[in-house]
Order: structure tokens, then C-alpha cells, then sequence
């Protein structure tokens, strides 16, 4: 067994099940969640004409639509657009044909090469998302002269985060899933001064995250070949086994 810690900061049945495969691997885990997603569904009936594509760029929003076992029959998309492969994975999970672009990084980016795809005549969208979520998205595509409706399925809220059961520890792995939650990392400077320590092996989850702790100047040591939880597991493994 390894002397690091393995904070999973993942929530609910995902984060419970890392938390369960990384002990039986004889790993010493800490699951301290820093976001909560909050389900909307099935708070509305989901109507929709038919649309060209649904627009994602968060895979708890796929991780929600799954779980409220929604039927996509009548809604399916021929194309889904996604931000990253995380989220791609997540909405393939769905059985959707799902699209990515190695160049796009954020919604912005998205926008410009999803109006790239469509130039010649305005189409309809569906752009899946949080409460929270960023609409640059949306709001570019409309000024490409785009229809795009907005299907809000979830929320996310901050987690109720002791710093210092982080703080104790100066040799840990710190596993990161989503943008959101290095925000809420790094509202706290404990946190974030505590996280661009030495003895502190950050592991995102995929690259969006990877390019949220870039902006807050926070090392990574390690990220998965693909964003899944036996490559997290790797990459993980991979972090604990370097020598300090």
C-alpha cells in the first residue's frame, strides 16, 4: 500500500464506485465530493421538433439523462457535437452517433466549427446542458442565424468543503472531473496554494479539466489515455507510484 492519500472528489454512485475499486486495489481513499449535481428530470416533458444536433459539453448531463431512464426514441439527434472525450464517451453511453473535433476545447470553439458544418442555411439545435453552464455556445451559434433550443437537465452546486481535510495531508493524489470542480477547489487559496504543492499528484479527469487547472497554474501529473474509469485507475496508479 501506498503512504499517498487518494482524494476522489467525484460525487455520488461514480465517485462511490472509484472510491470501492481503488481499495480493493489496497489504495487508501478519501471520498470528499466538491460539486453535487442536482437532477432536473423528469421535471418537464421533453418536446422536440426534430433538430439537426445536439450541442454538449458536459458528460453529467448524459450521466443525468441516463439515469432518469428517459426513452430517446423520439428525440434522437442524427448527430451529437461534444466538447472533449469525456463527455463523447458519456454520450455514446446513450447510443448516440457523437462527433468531436481535436481543436475544440470550449463551447466557443465548438460553435465555430458546428457553424462551420452548417454555413449555408440556418438549422436547429438542442445544446444539452447544466444550470450553470456558459452560453457562448448558444449565443454564437444564434448569430450564425442558427435556431438553438436549451434542454437544462441538471444543476450543480458546491459541496460542503472542509479545506483541512485536504490540507492535513501533504503527500495525496488529487483526482479532478470536471471544470466546475476546480473552481470550487481553488475558491478556497488553501486549497489551490495546497494543490500546486510538490507532494501533491493532480490527476484530471479529461482534458477541459486539464485546461481548467492550467488557467489556475496547477501542475498535472498525469491524465487518462482516454476518459474512462479503468484508464482513470491507471492513471491514478501511475501518479502513486512516482517517487517523490
Amino acid at each position: 500500500m501506498h503512504d499517498k492519500v487518494v482524494f476522489v472528489t467525484q460525487s455520488g454512485a461514480n465517485g462511490k464506485a472509484l472510491v470501492r475499486e481503488l481499495a480493493i486495489r489496497g489504495h487508501r481513499c478519501l471520498h470528499v465530493p466538491l460539486i453535487e449535481t442536482v437532477s432536473l428530470l423528469p421535471s418537464t416533458d421533453v418536446v422536440f421538433e426534430r433538430v439537426d444536433a445536439w450541442l454538449c459539453t458536459s458528460a453529467a448531463a448524459a450521466r443525468v439523462i441516463a439515469q432518469a431512464g428517459l426513452d430517446l426514441r423520439a428525440i434522437r439527434p442524427p448527430v451529437c457535437y461534444c466538447v472533449g472525450e469525456a463527455t463523447a464517451e458519456a454520450f455514446r453511453s446513450l447510443d448516440l452517433f457523437v462527433k468531436t473535433f481535436p481543436d475544440v476545447r470550449d463551447g466557443r470553439s465548438l460553435a465555430v466549427r458546428v457553424a462551420a458544418q452548417y454555413q449555408h442555411s440556418p438549422r436547429r439545435f438542442v445544446f444539452v446542458c447544466g444550470r450553470q453552464a456558459r452560453r457562448e455556445l448558444p449565443e454564437l451559434l444564434r448569430q450564425y442565424g442558427h435556431l438553438v433550443m436549451e434542454w437544462v437537465v441538471y444543476d450543480t452546486v458546491p459541496a460542503v468543503v472542509e479545506p483541512e481535510v485536504f490540507l492535513q495531508h501533504g503527500q495525496a493524489v488529487l483526482t479532478v472531473f470536471s471544470p466546475s470542480a476546480v473552481d470550487v477547489l481553488c475558491s478556497f487559496e488553501p486549497l489551490r496554494l495546497w494543490a500546486k504543492q510538490p507532494g501533491i499528484r493532480v490527476v484530471p479527469f479529461g482534458h477541459t479539466t486539464l485546461d481548467r487547472l492550467v488557467q489556475q497554474d496547477i501542475a498535472v501529473t498525469v491524465i487518462p489515455k482516454r476518459p474512462t474509469r479503468a484508464d482513470m485507475l491507471v492513471a491514478i496508479e501511475s501518479a502513486l507510484s512516482i517517487q517523490d
